[in-house]
């Protein structure tokens, strides 16, 4: 009888253990419950903290003045679509996207516009045509300067990249275009010197002053003041010292 009562005896010890597992689990459930309610309760009390990506030429302080009224709302209030919208409105930005991250935090990835050259004396323009206008002592150094109907202003980006490449300019370098009402294009050089290209072949033009012209008026470059390009066999010099007559070749 003894051997039957120790064979049985493991059994009964299971049997006895077997009812107390589920109130283990069911407390565990419940510790982890309380701790997601707690957690999604903290988050959405706010105050939110801002991480920013992709920022190089926007004021710190202007994008956390975009955003700071989000910021006090809860996680799970506060609408990303209206922080983009908040954030795109501000200068330099291109593009905004906007995230949640948990427990209290919006993540915020910009693309800034690359400024190729300034548009007139108050704003800037990108290779995508769009023109900006952030604060001046964010504008970059020794860009060139574009004037025209902005309208226009895909044309005189294209332009600008053409006249640019021009070979034979020697130590002078293009910094400045226009197109003005009738459609008359002219460039600046970095001596002040400036070219009147007129309203067609504007590449050619430009061609023929960095070799012929160029070559020509060596010997008193420093004495030029303007050059008429709008010939078709010659140009036209107009002189720093105010001759009255220009130089026609």
């Amino acid at each position: 009888m003894s051997v039957a009562v120790d064979a049985l005896r493991p059994v009964r010890a299971v049997a006895t253990e077997a009812p107390k597992r589920p109130w283990f689990g069911t407390l565990i459930l419940a510790a982890v419950t309380a701790l997601v309610v707690f957690w999604v309760l903290a988050s959405q009390s706010g105050p939110l903290n801002l991480e920013v990506h992709g920022v190089r030429s926007e004021d710190p302080a202007a994008i956390r003045e975009a955003a700071l009224s989000y910021l006090s709302q809860g996680l799970f209030e506060v609408s990303p679509r209206e922080v983009e919208a908040s954030l795109a409105a501000l200068p330099w930005v291109a593009d905004a996207q906007v995230s949640r991250r948990f427990p209290d935090r919006l993540l915020a990835r910009l693309v800034e516009h690359e400024a190729v050259a300034q548009w007139g004396s108050e704003a800037l323009i990108s290779a995508q045509g769009e023109i900006f206008a952030p604060a001046v002592e964010s504008w970059p150094q020794d860009l060139p300067r574009l004037d025209g109907p902005p309208e226009l202003r895909m044309d005189m980006l294209a332009q600008w990249s053409v006249l640019s490449q021009t070979d034979g300019l020697g130590d002078v370098q293009l910094t400045a275009l226009a197109i003005d009402e009738r459609g008359s294009w002219s460039a600046e050089l970095s001596d002040g010197v400036r070219l009147r290209l007129g309203r067609n072949d504007i590449s050619d033009r430009m061609e023929r002053f960095a070799g012929p012209v160029r070559r020509a008026l060596a010997n008193r470059w420093d004495r030029v003041a303007t050059i008429d390009l709008r010939y078709t066999n010659g140009f036209a010099v107009g002189w720093r010292d105010s001759a009255p007559f220009p130089e026609r070749n």
